[in-house]
């Protein structure tokens, strides 16, 4: 039972955010939500033993919840930086 979530960063530092327990009336804490965008989620939850189950095996990872699509279906978007270099300084991009 996660009654938390602790953090650190390549440089060192950490943090921890514990969750309050749920309220008698239901309403608040109880749950903790972690991300870890496109590519970090489907990992961590691989690692928890959260997906397809022959590919938890092929891992070693013993299977909490079999769940075949975790991992598939990726669709990362990925980003181009530009930057254009122009003489005048009112230069602007035909549409």
């Amino acid at each position: 039972r996660a009654i938390g979530v602790r953090f650190s960063s390549p440089e060192g530092g950490s943090a921890t955010v514990l969750v309050r327990p749920p309220s008698p009336e239901g309403a608040g804490g109880g749950e903790i939500i972690l991300t870890c965008g496109a590519i970090g989620s489907p990992a961590l939850l691989l690692r928890s033993g959260v997906g397809p189950p022959e590919t938890l095996r092929q891992l070693s990872i013993p299977c909490q919840v079999a769940s075949p699509m975790v991992g598939h279906n990726l669709q990362e978007h990925l980003l181009l930086p530009m930057a254009f270099l122009t003489r005048s300084r009112n230069a602007r991009l035909a549409p």
